[in-house]
């Protein structure tokens, strides 16, 4: 023990000159002054080094730590770690080093061996370094590092787990509010948007994918609003981002887009797309819900046979689609696409404006309960493989057909096997452009075939056929009843 204190008691009123560096002498506080009567550097105990060669960097940054650590004025660390920062007169303590003194005028210098380094590893030269532990996060002085307990910085303030800039402080969370209990309106955006720290209350915080939308939209009526697409950027919604197929729309749910809302229903469809690119067997499930503005795709990646939309809900279920575009995989290479939009049990549907094209069948209504009902206003169901429209309900309410395009299908541009009398006149009979149009039928088709319509007759007054009179093998097939046509559209393209 003698032996050991013996060196400190020698070396305690000795003076020391380092090479290059100034003379220090006793202050009046019992730190070092050089002979202007400045400060010089003080020890610090558990923080940083300084190297006695190489070059040096001054910053002011703060170190990993457990406990509480504070920089810019005098300060205490209560846990391990190292930091070095502002003050005339660097001070440490135990378990810790923290420099600072009253002051905060002066900065510390911490030296390494071969070059300029910062106070802690990870640190820019010469600036603010930045380290991390678990915890939150500072930035709103010169520095920024994590701790996992409170740290401050310069003017900045942070509480556990909460990330600070420039004096504001959000604890433990994104700044996104959660959504109400019962939303009725929640953003999607498959670009910006993010299912992890958003949640879809306001545009700024949406959601990325529409499946967790859905399940965000359970058990509630609520409009799911896709944005950020437009016609030259479309948003698309597909497996690669994240979604999971089939899409299960709830009852009461309506899938919405941006532009659709504003008005766009033109130019909806080919911002907003969603495409079937796994083996799921259809695109969208649903019964009361609703599809507005949305282009519905089976990539031929995908599995080819599976259906655009399907509802087979048994209660008398109605879905909504408007102003939508169903696009198959086409035909070729040996696949069979399956249909664009198909109904089944007890489900209705009220279809506006909708185009579905490359599947097999472009619009399948197959009903056997319920007497759902059915209406088509401005459709255009072309270049399918089969049928453009197949109407086989054996049991139904009210049905309607006005201003729809069936052309250009494989088989017959209509299709009636069910056991029902279906009208398919125009709404008002004077062909002011609310009569359907039939034309364009394929080699050996025609334009209406009931031949397995159970001889129910179907009546198709006053529409467009391709032939001026419609003749029986010609235009049509089964007992189809035509008192009167409109004008004949003798070309493919309309004309």
């Amino acid at each position: 023990m003698r032996r050991a204190l013996l060196p400190a008691l020698l070396l305690a009123g000795c003076q020391f000159r380092l090479p290059g560096a100034q003379d220090a002498f006793p202050c009046g506080d019992g730190g070092l002054c050089n002979q202007s009567g400045g400060p010089v550097e003080g020890p610090s105990t558990g923080g940083t080094t300084a190297g006695p060669t190489g070059g040096s960097t001054t910053g002011r940054a703060t170190g990993s730590s457990s406990g509480a650590t504070t920089s810019a004025g005098s300060s205490t660390s209560t846990g391990a770690g190292e930091s070095s920062g502002t003050g005339t007169t660097g001070s440490a303590t135990t378990g810790g080093a923290t420099s600072g003194g009253t002051s905060g005028a002066a900065s510390t210098t911490a030296r390494s061996a071969g070059g300029a380094t910062a106070a802690v590893s990870g640190g820019p030269p010469g600036g603010a370094s930045t380290a991390s532990t678990s915890g939150g996060s500072t930035a709103g002085g010169s520095s920024a590092g994590s701790t996992s307990g409170a740290a401050t910085s310069g003017s900045g303030t942070t509480s556990s787990g909460g990330v600070t800039t420039g004096g504001s402080t959000t604890s433990g969370s994104t700044g996104c509010a959660p959504l109400p209990s019962a939303p009725t309106l929640i953003y999607v955006n498959p670009i910006t948007g993010s299912d992890q720290t958003g949640t879809g209350v306001t545009a700024a915080c949406a959601l990325k994918t529409l499946t967790q939308a859905l399940v965000a939209a359970m058990s509630s009526f609520a409009t799911i609003e896709a944005i950020g697409g437009s016609a030259t950027t479309p948003a698309v919604f597909n497996s690669d981002g994240g979604e999971s197929f089939p899409l299960n729309v709830p009852s009461g749910v309506t899938l919405s887009t941006e532009l659709w809302e504003q008005g766009d229903t033109a130019g909806s469809a080919a911002a907003y797309q969603i495409q079937l690119d796994s083996s799921a067997s259809e695109v969208l499930y649903m019964d009361h819900g609703g599809l507005q503005g949305f282009t519905v795709e089976i990539a031929r990646s995908g599995n080819a046979h599976a259906d655009g939309l399907r509802c087979d809900d048994v209660n008398a279920g109605l879905f909504d689609a408007e102003d939508c575009v169903f696009l198959g995989p086409g035909g070729g290479s040996g696949i069979v696409p399956g249909n664009g939009l198909r109904e089944l049990g007890g489900c209705g549907a009220s279809l506006t404006n909708v185009t579905v094209q490359q599947f097999y069948t472009g619009v399948h209504f197959e009903t056997s309960s319920a007497s759902p009902s059915f209406a088509m206003t401005g459709c255009d169901l072309s270049s399918n493989l089969g049928s453009g429209l197949v109407l086989g309900a054996s049991s139904l309410g009210n049905a309607s057909f006005a201003a729809n395009r069936f052309h250009g299908n494989g088989g017959a541009q209509i299709s009636v096997t069910g056991s029902q009398v279906w009208n398919l006149s125009g709404p008002n009979s004077f062909c002011d452009g609310g009569q359907n149009e039939i034309y364009c039928y394929a080699d050996g088709g025609v334009g209406i075939d009931a031949t397995s319509a159970a001889s129910n007759s179907v009546l198709a007054e006053d529409d467009d056929w391709e032939n001026a009179v419609p003749t029986a093998g010609v235009d049509y097939r089964g007992t189809v009843v035509w008192p009167a046509a409109c004008a004949p559209i003798a070309t493919c393209d309309g004309g």
